[in-house]
C-alpha cells in the first residue's frame, strides 16, 4: 500500500509505482495442485466442445439444415424487468432484448449456452406502465445514459490523445468504483 516517488521519462512523462500487495513467489508442490489444473482443463475443455458444438448447431439453424422446432426448445415470455431465466446474467439478457424479430442469439452462461429465438417484441403501451415501474426505468436510462457518456469521452481521450486513466490511483483517492 506504497508508492514510489513520481519520476520523470526521458521524454517529459511522469511514472509512479504503486504497490497494493506483496505475494512471495512459492511455487506450490505439483501433487498439491495436480487434481485442480486436471479438474480446471478438464471444465475448459467441455465449455470449448460444448461452444463448437454450439457454434455448428447455430449455423446450422440460420442455414436452415436444422430446424429449431426439432430441438424442443423451452418457450418463455421475457419482459425487460424479469429477473434473467436459464442462469442468464442481466447482460445475457440484454444480449436478447437487443435483437430484432426473427433473429437468433447466443449466451453463455455457468450451466452452459442459451441460445435463444426471439418469436415476437410486444412493447406495451406506457399508460399500461404503472408509475413507479416507469420512474424506475426512466431513473436506470438516465444513469445508464451518464455512465455511457462518460465511457465514451474515456475511449476518445485514450484513442486520439494516447491518454492512459490511472484506475488505481483513482480509487486510492476517491475509493473502488462499482464497476
Amino acid at each position: 500500500m506504497e508508492s514510489t516517488p513520481i519520476e520523470e521519462l526521458s521524454d517529459g512523462r511522469f511514472f509512479t509505482v504503486y504497490v497494493h500487495k506483496i505475494i512471495p513467489s512459492i511455487i506450490p508442490p505439483l501433487e498439491d495442485v495436480k487434481q485442480r489444473v486436471i479438474n480446471s482443463w478438464m471444465a475448459e475443455q467441455k465449455q470449448i466442445k460444448n461452444f463448437l458444438e454450439t457454434q455448428t448447431l447455430l449455423s446450422d439453424i440460420k442455414s436452415n439444415q436444422t430446424d429449431l422446432k426439432t430441438l424442443n426448445p423451452v418457450s418463455k415470455t421475457l419482459s425487460s424487468i424479469d429477473t434473467a431465466p436459464f442462469g442468464l446474467s442481466q447482460t445475457a439478457l440484454d444480449t436478447f432484448f437487443s435483437a430484432n424479430e426473427g433473429e437468433i442469439k447466443l449466451a453463455t452462461t455457468s450451466d452452459g449456452i442459451v441460445i435463444g429465438y426471439i418469436k415476437s417484441i410486444n412493447i406495451e403501451p406506457a399508460n399500461s406502465i404503472d408509475t413507479a415501474t416507469l420512474k424506475e426505468a426512466k431513473t436506470n436510462i438516465a444513469l445508464q445514459s451518464r455512465q455511457d457518456l462518460m465511457s465514451s469521452y474515456v475511449v476518445h481521450l485514450e484513442q486520439e490523445r494516447g491518454t492512459q486513466i490511472n484506475h488505481e490511483l483513482l480509487a486510492q483517492n476517491y475509493g473502488p468504483t462499482d464497476e
